[in-house]
């Protein structure tokens, strides 16, 4: 059933006051208050509140059988918040109609901005048998008041801005706010529109090196969404890789003067990939930090990765990555290297606004899934109405990101010279001298009596001791040498190793014990290597003993086995 529209004939003396299919008769004694309502700042105004109290004689219609059921109707009627309004009177100049939807196309369409109009009984009281009433009644209206005025979408918005800066000097931004739009309820007793639908009016710029959090709060009216940005200025020398929303690490090196064929290196770093990522781009990420680093050791200096660790969660977005290499240096300063030649304290030099892009998608006003509230599945429950209140928000599930290829960490095939990556060797004499003993005795003379085995008076033979006597023995000088050590190689296999291609003093081997080992590929290059005891004499004294060899390298490399 349409509602009536305003009856001229019954209005009130010089205008009409019209409310959900009621006009107000003649003797109705209208006010009307205006308040100009400001937005939170008190600088603009936002809507004009017209508070228009009626007193007027509420009387049954003669073509009603039933009287007090037709009164009760007209009071139901001028309960219902929301409805259409019209108010026309001299002395308040144009008039107000409001929520009539009917406005021409080229027109705009007048609604009460503040889910009114909002009327309020203030007093009903019974006259007489015949069902009249005398009724004060107060309705507010809330419209604005300008050359081509809205009534529709952000009404205002305001918001305030703190800065906070740590004892390190670095910076938070917290921008708080909220925004208001204008709204009523449609002819169905639903709302037509959301404050959350306006998210994305909420432009906040962001800096390229800050993280962005965020937090969006819809009123139960739906009319107003407050908000909370804040945006944290990371703390780092280095710019993030794009994709991440975490990331840590470190790169340590350990020199020890004890073991001078290498310097121990190590990086750790721990990526948390934002959840459109995938898997692969963590390791992406590892893979172009530590090249960096890499990069900068001279290429006459061998680098080896000897040991690669991965951890991943299963159930969340944090991988890590460890890796240790060593490096044989050149050169005794090898405080020199770590800081020149290793790597360290060099910039990554990756940019901030590859990584700010790379957010724009988690940061955004409703993120990765996107979940907004539907305003079209919310109806206005009461007491008066048989509405299912049930509502169920849902949402966007994320997708799993796509799988992506990479490459893996390798070593670098050395040059000849440059490839031992270990080298270990003693070298000990056992040196043997001209011996001389003398051994000093008194001369021995053995006096014998004749032995007559008959001779009753035979005696011992008598001793007597002379001049003294000496007795020379001699030993054989030389030296003896035991040479053992162990080596690893990479890429080239280790040749034969003699003692011989070090000194100038001809060598005899008495002894020769190597073991060989092929052990194995190591992050794309054959690693060898070998363990040897050898055993040498020299046939004369050496004016000088050999001197220790560095890494041998053949004139003529050997063939790598296939």
């Amino acid at each position: 059933m349409t509602d009536p529209e305003p009856s001229p004939e019954d209005s009130i003396d010089h205008g009409v006051l019209f409310y959900n299919g009621y006009t107000f008769g003649s003797l109705t004694h209208v006010d009307v208050s205006s308040e100009m309502v400001y937005d939170a700042t008190e600088r603009t105004v936002s809507y004009i509140k017209h508070k228009v109290t009626a007193k007027a004689i509420i009387a049954p219609n003669d073509d009603y059988s039933d009287q007090d059921s037709h009164v009760e109707a007209i009071r139901q009627r001028l309960s219902k918040p929301g409805k259409k309004f019209e108010l026309s009177q001299k002395g308040f100049g144009p008039s107000i109609r409001v929520n009539f939807n009917d406005a021409e196309e080229e027109e705009v369409e007048v609604r009460d901005v503040a889910f009114g109009p909002k009327p309020r009984m203030i007093s009903w009281l019974p006259i007489g048998h015949t069902g009249a009433a005398e009724c004060v009644w107060e309705c507010d209206v809330h419209v604005p008041e300008c050359s081509g005025a809205r009534y529709d979408g952000v009404m205002t918005m305001a918001y305030s801005v703190t800065y906070t800066v740590n004892r390190k000097g670095f910076t938070t931004r917290s921008i708080a706010g909220h925004l208001i739009i204008a709204m009523t309820r449609d002819e169905y007793d639903g709302i037509p529109d959301s404050a959350d639908e306006y998210r994305d009016k909420i432009a906040i710029g962001k800096i390229d090196n800050f993280q962005r959090e965020q937090m969006f709060q819809i009123s139960e009216d739906k009319s107003r969404l407050d908000f909370v940005i804040t945006d944290t200025e990371i703390e780092s020398p280095n710019g993030w890789p794009a994709g991440v929303v975490d990331i840590s690490g470190s790169h340590r090196t350990r020199v020890n003067p004890y073991s001078r064929d290498r310097i121990d290196s190590s990086m750790s770093v721990e990526v948390e990939l934002a959840q459109n990522q995938p898997r692969v781009r963590a390791w992406q990420i590892f893979q172009a930090i530590i090249s960096k680093r890499w990069s900068a050791v001279p290429t006459n200096m061998t680098r080896f990765l000897d040991h690669l660790e991965i951890d991943e969660e299963l159930f969340g977005n944090k991988l890590a990555f460890t890796a240790q290499w060593r490096t044989i240096p050149k050169g005794s300063n090898y405080f020199d290297f770590v800081l020149n030649d290793n790597g360290m304290f060099r910039s990554l030099e990756i940019d901030w606004a590859d990584w700010k892009t790379s957010m724009n998608d988690i940061t955004s006003q409703r993120g990765i899934s996107q979940l907004k509230y539907h305003h079209d599945d919310e109806k206005l429950i009461d007491l008066c109405n048989t509405d299912d209140p049930g509502y169920t928000l849902d949402n966007d599930l994320p997708t799993n990101a796509p799988d992506g290829e990479s490459t893996g960490l390798c070593n670098t095939k050395p040059t000849a010279e440059n490839s031992y990556i270990h080298f270990d060797a003693n070298l000990t004499n056992d040196r043997s001298y001209l011996n001389l003993v003398q051994i000093t005795l008194g001369e021995t003379v053995v006096n014998r009596n004749t032995n007559d085995f008959l001779d009753e008076d035979a005696t011992l033979p008598e001793i007597n001791l002379g001049a003294a006597a000496a007795v020379v023995s001699r030993g054989h000088p030389g030296i003896t040498f035991t040479w053992e050590g162990y080596c690893e190689r990479v890429g080239y296999p280790i040749p034969d190793v003699d003692l011989n291609d070090f000194t100038e003093t001809p060598l005899i081997k008495k002894k020769d014990k190597t073991v060989r080992k092929y052990l194995g590929m190591v992050y794309c290059q054959p690693v060898y290597s070998m363990r040897w005891v050898h055993e040498y004499e020299a046939l004369e004294n050496p004016s000088t003993s050999p001197t220790t060899p560095v890494p041998f390298v053949p004139d003529e490399e050997e063939e790598e086995p296939a």
